[in-house]
């Protein structure tokens, strides 16, 4: 029973009593009166010689008639008295109810504290806009990609694409990494590439690899050391910042694919001609160009030192690309303008489960499963 209903229960019980209480007052007080009268008359008849000899048998019957009301008298005394204490005994109830009610009241309020702060602390693009940081997933399809980290499907089965499609359309939970700006904050591969979340729920991190294990789709081992508030702002926050993070992500939302543009690269000016040299042979990194742009999805470069800005007009048979003048900001990361979000659309995230439904299909729901037939 709610605190509110039990205090309100044992108030109308109070005033029950409160009312039995008066009604035995009243009755006791004409019974008072009735016991004195009766006293007098025969106190009156013993006095009275002639009376005794007269009235011998209306004495008797008139004693027996008061002690019977004394009698009743003295129960309904003694029953007063009873519903006098359960009247303080209600009282003392309702005051411990009112400071149960308050210490109730407080308790809520603490708990609506706390779950305001672990829902805060943990949203993504709060995350991202509080420490200046962007929230980035490494999309690793290199041979040596750590597939043991994940025992739900074997990703060394999955070329890039495929990871892309699997995280925008099914949003399953994910490691990922934080990036500061003009910090040393790095991914957990130097050249891959990778994309851009746009907010997720942040379950855990650690400053360096949390070993964490997909389960599931949704599901994925963080040791319990790992899961506070603590722990993820500690992650965020390492200095010196010389190796990649671990932050576990919930229901991530992509904002963009990244390309990692490293200082033995061309300078970013407005128009930029990536071609092979003597030094450099391009061509993988154009066919993963052609991949992301297949995506439909905006696209950034990111420097060594966590700066970003888009690129677009991307011609891959030429292999050119414009800059965009303005750097993009973790909390610009965070509500990139409509035009940018056509591949968060229900239809574009159905488009990516359908080309791996055959490879993921196993892990849906079966309420999933029924989206996807």
């Amino acid at each position: 029973m709610p605190a509110e209903n039990f205090s309100e229960n044992s108030s109308l019980q109070r005033e029950t009593k409160i009312r039995e209480s008066e009604t035995y007052k009243e009755s006791i007080e004409n019974r008072q009166e009735k016991v004195s009268g009766l006293e007098e008359t025969v106190d009156r008849l013993k006095n009275q010689f002639i009376g005794k000899l007269l009235n011998f048998r209306q004495i008797k019957e008139l004693e027996q008639r008061l002690q019977i009301e004394k009698n009743v008298l003295q129960e309904q005394e003694e029953e007063k008295q009873r519903v006098d204490e359960l009247i303080s005994s209600y009282d003392k109830i309702l005051s411990e109810e009112k400071e149960l009610i308050e210490l109730h009241g407080d308790a809520l309020e603490e708990n609506r504290k706390f779950d305001e702060e672990q829902q805060t602390g943990r949203d993504g693009a709060n995350l991202m806009k509080k420490h200046k940081a962007f929230l980035v997933h490494d999309i690793v399809d290199a041979e040596w990609k750590p597939s043991e980290n994940n025992q739900a499907v074997d990703t060394k089965e999955l070329s890039w694409s495929d990871q892309y499609d699997i995280v925008a359309g099914l949003a399953p939970t994910i490691s990922a990494s934080s990036l500061r700006m003009d910090k040393s904050d790095r991914t957990f591969g130097k050249g891959s590439w990778g994309v851009f979340l746009s907010e997720g729920k942040v379950l855990g991190g650690n400053e360096t690899d949390t070993g964490s294990v997909a389960t599931g789709l949704r599901s994925r081992h963080i040791p319990e050391s790992e899961r506070s508030l603590d722990s993820i702002e500690r992650a965020i926050n390492t200095e010196p910042s010389d190796t990649y993070n671990e932050l576990v992500v919930e229901n991530p939302q992509i904002a963009g694919i990244y390309t990692k543009w490293n200082e033995d690269m061309p300078p970013l000016e407005e128009a930029v001609s990536l071609q092979n040299t003597n030094e450099r042979i391009y061509d993988k990194w154009w066919e993963k160009m052609k991949d992301a742009v297949s995506k439909g999805t905006p696209i950034f470069v990111l420097t060594s030192d966590n700066h970003t800005r888009m690129i677009y007009d991307i011609d891959t048979e030429k292999r050119t690309f414009r800059v965009a003048g303005g750097e993009i900001t973790p909390e610009d990361m965070t509500d990139l303008p409509d035009i940018y979000k056509t591949h968060l659309s229900e239809d574009k995230k159905r488009e990516c489960v359908m080309r791996q439904i055959n490879k993921i299909g196993h892990l849906l729901s079966e309420e999933e499963k029924q989206n996807y037939q």
